[in-house]
């Protein structure tokens, strides 16, 4: 039944959610205690001026044989408008304020900690403001948990913050193939590309080289590693989009672009600039419907390899910790 909004949901995006204790633990370490509630307190908010950020809708629940959390991102706020146009008047004062609300719907993966987005409005809210709004709800729940811990083992909060440093959350775009080639194809001319290898949650790099320069990164306790390509007259760039698609495959790795387009004029580039555009049949706006379709074009998209397979979490006791979780 519909509610107004769009009757299917076209496109959607994949990422990669990595969420970190500093070294101490991971997303799957702290589920249920943190990560879970930070989704589930359905009073949590992140506003500011007339504008607020919240989940609505959220559930846990199996889909398609992986455990998911699901529900809708939206924002609300308030359009004003000070002037209109008039065609004999010109411009004419007009002090009006419209309430409007944005929304997509995500599903959570928490088998292999990915992220599905998808927009159901123009302008919808997406990765950058689900990232900001999902750290704040992780912090309030971290702060609420550091509490309960120290209070029941009579400890102070100062040491046990300093045992379990506040969580921080990564949200990188998955990457594919066409996604790479379109971008690329828009420079004549690639002069830079760097290649920061970032913390994950249990899994690994897919490419060796990558995986030991992560290795190296975690030995030295250096904050920063990174691989980088330069060449002023023009990088191959045939063999970066081979690279490039290599390293993104886990959405683990940072990119930066830099070079000109065909105009000679400076072009810089992300992540987000080459990520999978997917594409899934979403009939209605039910939320249990509207996440198994995403689920389902999610799985398709590995098969077909339009996007690389989902690495599982790689501790088997936390994909036990998920399956505890769902079954209470």
């Amino acid at each position: 039944m519909s509610d107004g909004r769009n009757q299917e949901l076209s496109n959607f995006f994949v990422y990669n959610f990595v969420c970190r204790f500093g070294d101490a633990a991971v997303l799957a370490d702290l589920a249920e205690e943190i990560v879970l509630p930070a989704f589930m307190d359905s009073t949590l908010r992140r506003g500011y001026d007339q504008t607020e950020y919240f989940l609505n809708g959220v559930s846990l629940e199996v889909v398609g044989d992986y455990h998911c959390v699901y529900g809708r991102f939206i924002k609300k706020t308030v359009l004003v408008s000070t002037q209109i146009y008039d065609e004999e008047k010109g411009l004419v004062e007009s002090n009006v304020e419209m309430p409007t609300a944005r929304s997509s719907i995500f599903v959570l993966v928490l088998d292999n900690h990915q992220l599905l987005l998808a927009p159901e409005t123009p302008e919808a809210p997406m990765d950058v403001s689900f990232r900001s709004t999902i750290q704040k709800f992780l912090i309030i729940k971290y702060f609420e948990y550091i509490r309960f811990v120290a209070e029941q083992n009579r400890r102070t909060k100062v040491s046990l913050r300093r045992e379990l440093p506040r969580p921080i959350l990564r949200i990188s775009p998955i990457a594919n193939r066409d996604g790479i080639i379109d971008y690329i194809s828009r420079f004549e001319k690639i002069t830079e590309v760097q290649m920061l290898v970032n913390d994950t949650n249990n899994t690994t790099h897919h490419d060796d080289f990558y995986e030991k320069l992560y290795e190296k990164k975690k030995r030295t306790g250096s904050s920063i590693a990174l691989a980088q390509y330069v060449n002023p007259d023009g990088l191959k760039k045939d063999e970066m989009i081979k690279e490039i698609e290599l390293v993104t495959e886990d959405a683990n790795t940072d990119i930066l672009f830099k070079g000109t387009n065909f105009n000679g004029e400076s072009v810089f580039g992300r992540n987000n600039d080459i990520r999978a555009r997917l594409a899934a049949n979403i009939p209605d706006t039910n939320l249990a419907d509207a996440s198994s379709s995403l689920v389902d074009a999610w799985k398709q998209a590995q098969v077909d390899k339009v996007i690389a397979p989902a690495e599982n979490e790689g501790n088997r006791d936390a994909l036990e910790k998920f399956k505890r979780i769902f079954r209470n």
